[in-house]
């Protein structure tokens, strides 16, 4: 008898809930025109979490547009961008060099939110790092995963 181990857990969890409006397109050399992360739809003010434990090694803005990145694993990092402020649910401000735990607030969003993933300078699709879902997965034995993951990608 063959037995089958099936798991409903997610490595990452989900930064924010929305809908995918513009998708990954990676450039076709470095420096060449792309679009490096995904664009979702959010609710204005919606909170932004750590998909992951890891360290912040940039807070802060560029030319007027706030941005987190996270150090999530080595040589691979998210960047959130386009996020409102950078305060906790407690008020706590998030800084270059702190230490997050999965699923910690970062910031809160603005209507649209970029992420970004990137391994040393290449960019990578980010949807499957920040809980990006098309379908469900179905157990051998027909219970459906419940998922926490809250980015919905829409289908081209």
């Amino acid at each position: 008898m063959v037995h089958m181990l099936f798991a409903c857990v997610s490595l990452f969890a989900a930064p924010v809930n929305g809908t995918v409006v513009q998708n990954f397109r990676p450039p076709p050399c470095h420096y060449c025109a792309g679009h490096r992360g995904v664009t979702v739809a959010v609710s204005e003010g919606s909170p932004v979490r750590a998909i992951s434990d890891g360290v912040i090694t940039f807070a802060g803005d560029v030319a007027g547009t706030t941005y987190v990145v996270l150090q999530f694993a080595p040589n691979l990092r998210l960047t959130y961008g386009r996020l409102r402020d950078l305060e906790s649910s407690r008020g706590v401000v998030t800084v270059t060099g702190d230490q997050v735990i999965r699923g910690q607030i970062l910031g809160h969003t603005q209507s649209l939110v970029y992420l970004g993933v990137r391994r040393g300078i290449e960019a990578l699709n980010p949807l499957p790092y920040v809980g990006a879902r098309r379908g469900q997965l179905v157990a051998p034995n027909g219970r459906r995963c419940r998922s926490t993951l809250g980015i919905v990608s829409q289908s081209r």
